[in-house]
């Protein structure tokens, strides 16, 4: 089944990335919407499921976390329990 909300393709821990909207199987930076993705940051996954104009659910995270959603996402202690688990919440 196609996933339809953001956390359901952070599904684990290998899902996840920092620094760039998503990589693919190698490692190597890729449009988060492609099909060769294979690992998300939170923004990456947001556009990857609802595409570029879901404003909302950038806006709803953001607020969440008080934060810039990269600065967030790819901060040092950062983890994915932490990142998965607010997508889920939101149910973004």
């Amino acid at each position: 089944m196609k996933p339809t909300k953001a956390w359901q393709l952070l599904i684990g821990p290998e899902k996840w990335c920092r620094g760039e909207y998503a990589l693919d199987s190698n490692g190597c930076p890729i449009a988060p919407e492609s099909t060769g993705a294979s690992r998300w940051c939170a923004i990456g996954a947001i556009r990857a499921i609802h595409g570029y104009d879901a404003e909302w659910a950038t806006r709803s995270l953001c607020a969440s976390v008080g934060a810039p959603i990269y600065i967030w996402n790819d901060a040092p202690e950062r983890t994915w329990e932490e990142v998965y688990g607010k997508l889920r919440a939101l149910d973004i």
